[in-house]
Order: C-alpha cells, then structure tokens, then sequence
C-alpha cells in the first residue's frame, strides 16, 4: 500500500513537472533529459496540417496538429512524458502531454486512484473505451496552478498511460485521441 502511494505521489509530481514544461513557452534551456522520437509522414492523415506520431518503444501511433512541437523526457521513475506543444501566439496555447509508466494492474480504476492519491479531484469520471478495446478513465481534474484539466488515463501491456491537457482544449482533444492506436 505504501509502496503504491509511493509511486502514484512520484507519478503526481511527474505529471506536474511535464505541466510545467508543456506550459511554460519554448526556450533553449528547458531542463530534463531530451529522447529521440519517431514522426513518419508517409502515413496517411487525419485531416490536412496533421502529422503521424510513431512511439517505437510503447508501440502506439497518433496524429496530431503540425503546428505542434514533439519533445520527450525519461523520468526518474522509469517513465517517460511526452510533450505536444504549439507556441503561445495570442496568449493562447495548444498542448497535451502523455505520461507513461510501468504499472503491474490490469486496468486503472477509479477506487484504485482515490485510495493512493487522496484528495485527487476525479469529476464526471467516465469509462470509455479507447480504440477498439483498451478500457480508460476520462474525467475532469485540476488544481490551483493548473487550473480545470482533462485526463484520459489506461493501462496498456504493463504501462499507466496519463493523457492531460486544459481544460479547454478538451474537445480538441478528444479529436487526437481518436486516431490513438496501438502497434502490434
């Protein structure tokens, strides 16, 4: 039990710090450790001005807006974000950001969070289904410097996958999320 609340305050503060990177505007001496990513365009799009996102080491593919930025931080936790920034142009941003972890459940489930993160606000949390049969949380969330986020967080072949953006980009979202799949 302690060993859980352990890891789920580190991957708290994991998902914090790649907030912070994702919303902070891009400079030359942002901190943590870069990693190579794999974008391909020879796959077909999801509309124009959309880019193909390949991960080779978790094995999934997404599309998202070309106007975006693609970074990758290994944590210490033997995680890994992964930062889709645009610029802020008129004080507003677009951005998401996919924190990955190795996990031993089978599925997260809403019990699961609130017992090892008490006080976590989980609002309209629904299950949904991602692609064709991966289970995942999508709820609203957020904190004092944050503000209103949304979450779709799933379990995937031994890994905790957290999606998170503001709360206002919700629907913009949603339109990403559709064209996540996994590789076999």
């Amino acid at each position: 039990m302690k060993q859980r609340q352990l890891l789920l305050g580190l991957l708290i503060i994991c998902a914090s710090i790649g907030l912070i990177t994702f919303l902070t505007p891009d400079t030359t001496g942002l901190s943590g450790t870069t990693t190579s990513f794999n974008t391909k365009n020879e796959q077909p799009t999801l509309r124009e001005g959309y880019l193909h996102y390949t991960n080779d080491t978790y094995n999934f593919a997404l599309e998202y807006p070309s106007n975006l930025t693609v970074k990758s931080f290994l944590e210490e936790d033997d995680g890994e974000t992964i930062v889709f920034k645009s610029e802020i142009v008129g004080g507003k941003l677009q951005a998401f950001q996919v924190y990955i972890q190795p996990f031993t459940e089978d599925r997260i489930t809403r019990e699961y969070i609130l017992e090892d993160i008490p006080g976590i606000e989980l609002l309209n949390l629904e299950e949904i289904i991602l692609g064709e049969d991966t289970p995942a949380l999508l709820f609203w969330s957020g904190d004092d410097l944050f503000g209103r986020t949304r979450e779709v967080w799933f379990v995937h072949e031994g890994y905790l996958y957290q999606v998170t953006t503001l709360g206002e980009l919700d629907a913009w979202l949603a339109e990403i999320m559709t064209t996540w799949r996994f590789l076999p």
